[in-house]
């Protein structure tokens, strides 16, 4: 058994010597514990592996927080800032030598032990060196005497010296934040009730080492949070030599044992995966059932023999399917907790990777099977509101017309030769994973048609030629779909009036000068790479296009403001990227969604006792 010590006045304790502690290349401290090493044999080529260990132990060395008015000596400091892994070499004689030999070779197989002690006696040294354990008593006892207390940091590593008091204001406020005080409890005559209960329930050996335990209470100890503000305390409680531990380990060794019939257990990944794609096809089913008017046979039943309104039905769908993806955003969260806990880490994220892989493809499966079932809305050549609005004095042929009520999505076939086609395969084999592109590509290419079909765009070439010859202006509806046809003179009407609504004329600016200056400021700054993108633009100032209002009366504009091809475009995209990089620290920003709901609901609490007190008062019990 290793010597410890014990320091209740430095908040910390720590093995004197512990195990040989190796400083890697990288900079990382390795430890070999006693299963695994058996001392440095005298040859030259290890002594000069150790001295250069002991040089690369400058890499890990870490600063010391100094808290309050405490001061410590230069030793002191420099025996910290080697950090909490640090420990001298352990004091071993040539008898537990051998014994580490002979406990390391009994991990070998039954072949390979007896070689395993042989060498392991060849590599042993001929003279023990002997560990310093005095450094670390001496500045054991300098911390002491100056009353000083020594904590670890919570996170960024190393260690925290300061004064007892300042150690005992910021504990009770660890404390406090943490734990509510219970009075009128006595621990000891606690534990005296468990050890009868123990005994009356027949467990003569679990009372016994609850007598055994001279803890009554669990202990608590702290680390300091050096990354925040004030470094305030991290409490971590203990249950080391208390009787709560003999009855933790007791209870979870004993109950581990029952065989639980949980039904809302889920026993293997599959479970999971098969509720997730069950799931996601409701999903889809009530997202289909508010896109095609369609009532699902389940939402029918809640209302009974009553046929519910269309409006109804709807808000029923957008309630089911915001509860469908809620689970599946719950199986997604369930599966990669299953994962997590069967695998290690990255294996456990690739598999996760691969079952939402498989949930996906189950889902597509079950959908496609159950939307050959549904209902298909009735097919039309263009939906309501793609109606032609013709303004003013305005007419137009009635070829045009009907090729303007196909609405702004259409288009004709793409002209594209057999050699195109060949490529699109190839692109959209590359999207595969390497085993599945070859079979991809084959099977793309067996879907070609023999004969390639041309489109036809001659007819939009015929459209545009005769609203041109006409004199008219066609635009785009804002809100309702189609088209909207205009003379060019009720066009310009009412692009100024837009124009006016929206913007002030500025006089006196000429645009050129403008972007000249900025180039000039951009040279200045040294942003020789702006300059010259700005400098290549050919538009001056932003342009505005229209869209026709054609849900409000007289159809008004709405003015559109682009600033593609602008060096107004380059200077924002440039001052976007940078300035994200810049740390903000907004005391208005909600960093988490938790810091959230406690603010609702507090406000919520509030809101249903002044709702109750009210309540109250109109009946007179105020």
């Amino acid at each position: 058994m290793l010597p410890r010590i014990r320091a209740p006045e430095l908040g910390h304790s720590f093995h004197e010597e512990q195990s040989l502690v190796l400083v890697a290349s990288d900079g990382g401290a390795e430890s070999l514990n006693s299963g695994g090493i058996f001392g440095l044999p005298d040859s030259p080529e290890l002594q000069e592996t150790e001295i250069l260990f002991r040089h690369q132990d400058q890499l890990t060395r870490q600063d010391v927080l100094v808290l309050g008015e405490a001061s410590i000596p230069n030793n002191v400091a420099d025996l910290l800032r080697l950090g909490p892994k640090y420990c001298e070499h352990p004091d071993l004689d040539k008898t537990e030598l051998l014994s580490l030999v002979r406990t390391a070779a009994g991990k070998a197989s039954m072949d390979e032990s007896d070689r395993c002690v042989r060498e392991g006696v060849d590599c042993l040294p001929q003279r023990v060196k002997k560990g310093n354990s005095a450094r670390l008593r001496t500045m054991v006892t300098s911390l002491r005497e100056a009353g000083l207390k020594l904590l670890l940091s919570d996170k960024e590593g190393g260690f925290v010296v300061l004064p007892r008091s300042l150690y005992k204001e910021k504990a009770a406020a660890a404390i406090l934040e943490n734990f509510n005080e219970v009075k009128g409890v006595v621990p000891a005559k606690v534990k005296t009730r468990a050890v009868q209960l123990c005994e009356k329930a027949g467990l003569a050996k679990l009372a016994k080492s609850v007598k055994a335990c001279k803890e009554t209470c669990l202990s608590a100890f702290f680390s300091a949070k050096t990354h925040k503000e004030l470094c305030p305390f991290r409490t971590i409680v203990s249950e080391r030599g208390t009787w709560q531990r003999e009855v933790g380990v007791f209870l979870q060794r004993f109950l581990g044992l029952l065989d639980v019939d949980d039904p809302y257990l889920i026993r293997a990944p599959v479970i999971c995966i098969n509720l997730l794609a069950t799931a996601t096809c409701r999903a889809r089913l009530y997202a289909y059932s508010l896109k095609h008017s369609y009532l699902p046979p389940e939402v029918a039943l809640l209302f009974g023999a009553m046929r519910p309104s269309e409006g109804h039905a709807k808000r029923m769908c957008r309630i089911l399917r915001s509860e469908a993806w809620r689970q599946v955003r719950f199986y997604t969260d369930c599966l990669q907790f299953l994962n997590r806990n069967e695998l290690p880490y990255p294996s456990a994220q690739k598999k996760f990777i691969e079952d939402l892989r498989l949930a996906s493809q189950t889902a597509d499966f079950l959908w496609g099977n159950i939307l050959v079932q549904l209902p298909r809305s009735k097919r039309r050549n263009y939906v309501p509101g793609q109606d032609v609005l013709v303004l003013g004095e305005a007419s137009i042929p009635n070829n045009v017309a009907d090729l303007l009520r196909l609405g702004p999505k259409y288009c004709e076939h793409p002209d594209l030769d057999k050699t195109e086609l060949l490529s699109l395969v190839r692109t959209a084999a590359g999207k595969a994973s390497m085993d599945e592109s070859d079979r991809c590509v084959r099977e793309g290419v067996d879907c070609l048609p023999q004969r390639v079909k041309k489109g036809n765009s001659a007819r939009l070439r015929t459209m545009v030629t005769s609203l041109r010859e006409a004199g008219l202006k066609l635009l785009l509806s804002d809100k309702e779909g189609g088209f909207v046809v205009l003379p060019r003179s009720l066009y310009k009407e009412k692009a100024a009036a837009a124009i006016l609504e929206n913007f002030n004329e500025v006089k006196g600016v000429v645009p050129a000068k403008v972007k000249t200056r900025a180039v000039q400021l951009c040279e200045k700054a040294g942003l020789a790479k702006l300059a010259k993108s700005v400098k290549a633009c050919k538009e001056t100032c932003l342009s505005a296009f229209f869209s026709a209002k054609t849900h409000k009366e007289l159809c008004p504009f709405r003015t559109i403001v682009s600033e593609r091809g602008t060096w107004q475009r380059e200077v924002g995209v440039f001052l976007q990227r940078f300035l994200g990089l810049l740390d903000v620290d907004d005391p208005y920003l909600i960093r988490a969604p938790a810091t959230l709901w406690f603010a609702l609901r507090d406000v919520t609490l509030r809101a249903q006792e002044f709702e109750s007190q009210d309540a109250l008062n109109d009946l007179g019990m105020g």
